[in-house]
């Protein structure tokens, strides 16, 4: 026996590395046919008998016709993650099935899997795995929506033209917002742009080389006013900056605005009522929504509580500027029990 024989077979049982223990830089230096085929039958009896996906990355190393039926084998397992792995070593030998398991494995409510499946997609020959890749930008997970947003770019050629905050930089933050509005409609620009790639426009014509910025003095200012504590609803943004900004510049600060959501920074709904956004009512509404399903408890003395209360408070107020008086008034509910008079207060003169 070899030492690289050895060092595969024990790395069967150590789980330190980051492939979960299967040494296959080891197995791709075993040459001897006996080895070979004692590797093969570890493997089958891996992946068979006791369910470990790991045996797939080794079995289409060995790449015999019983290592790629056993692989065919596991896109009918139950596990998911089992199924997209599968898909993912089939992509260049099997497409037809390797697509069918990956789109299998998408609608796994295991974020894990669904994520694998796009790598699967990804490694597939040509457009054959397009369509599921932008379904899968619509994905829940933005681990999921960021690989199947990078995986569509790759397969265009359009990575290398990404400009943070400008052209398909501001297109890729759309497509992988935590807003299912935004995120719609980013899709229907994708689909539109593609169309007219696919028709033979070139990137230049489309618009989507840009080369990188030095910020504006408005936006270097905007973005002075984020390091302030937000300490209390005087202490906004520099409202007067972000009036000046324009273009790209103004588009960034409004997704960066509305991702910001997450932060329970009162002054973020504030900042997006003042500019009006374009998505700002529509996310705003979702994170109500988001918020009413959070199951609210108002703890004494929290400063961390008071600061979410002050937050909803602001929400509150943000959409009935935007005009969804009813979102606003249902938002209030949340903090009718909040023991804060700071809140209490800001609560009572919200929507006037």
């Amino acid at each position: 026996m070899t030492t690289d024989f050895d060092r595969f077979v024990e790395s069967i049982s150590d789980t330190r590395n980051w492939r979960d223990g299967l040494d296959l830089w080891a197995l791709d230096r075993v040459l001897g046919e006996e080895e070979r085929k004692q590797a093969e039958a570890m493997m089958l009896d891996l992946l068979r008998t006791r369910g470990d996906s790991r045996a797939i990355g080794a079995l289409e190393a060995l790449g015999t016709p019983a290592a790629l039926a056993a692989i065919r084998e596991a896109l009918s397992s139950p596990n998911a993650e089992m199924v997209a792995s599968a898909a993912h070593a089939l992509a260049r030998v099997d497409p037809t099935a390797a697509l069918r398991g990956a789109r299998h494995a998408l609608r796994s409510p295991d974020s894990s899997a669904r994520a694998l499946a796009v790598q699967a997609l990804r490694s597939l020959d040509g457009h054959a795995g397009e369509a599921a890749l932008l379904e899968a930008i619509d994905d829940d997970a933005d681990n999921v929506r960021i690989l199947a947003t990078d995986a569509i770019l790759h397969l265009y050629g359009l990575q290398h033209l990404e400009v943070r905050g400008r052209g398909l930089g501001l297109l890729s933050m759309r497509l992988t917002s935590d807003s299912r509005a935004i995120r719609h409609a980013a899709l229907a620009e994708l689909s539109r742009l593609l169309a007219q790639l696919r028709e033979g426009r070139s990137a230049e014509e489309l618009g989507l080389v840009v080369e990188p910025a030095e910020p504006s003095p408005a936006l270097q200012r905007y973005l002075l006013s984020w390091r302030r504590d937000p300490g209390g609803p005087g202490d906004d943004f520099d409202l007067e900056a972000l009036d000046a900004l324009a273009g790209d510049e103004r588009a960034w600060v409004e997704l960066s605005l509305l991702s910001s959501l997450d932060r329970f920074d009162s002054r973020v709904p504030r900042a997006l009522a003042h500019i009006c956004s374009q998505f700002a009512a529509d996310v705003l509404v979702e994170r109500a929504r988001a918020l009413a399903r959070a199951p609210w408890s108002w703890p004494p003395d929290s400063v961390a509580f008071q600061r979410s209360g002050l937050f909803i408070v602001e929400v509150a107020r943000a959409l009935a500027r935007l005009g969804k008086r009813q979102e606003a008034e249902e938002t209030l509910k949340l903090v009718a029990a909040c023991p804060y008079e700071a809140v209490r207060e800001r609560a009572r003169t919200a929507l006037g």
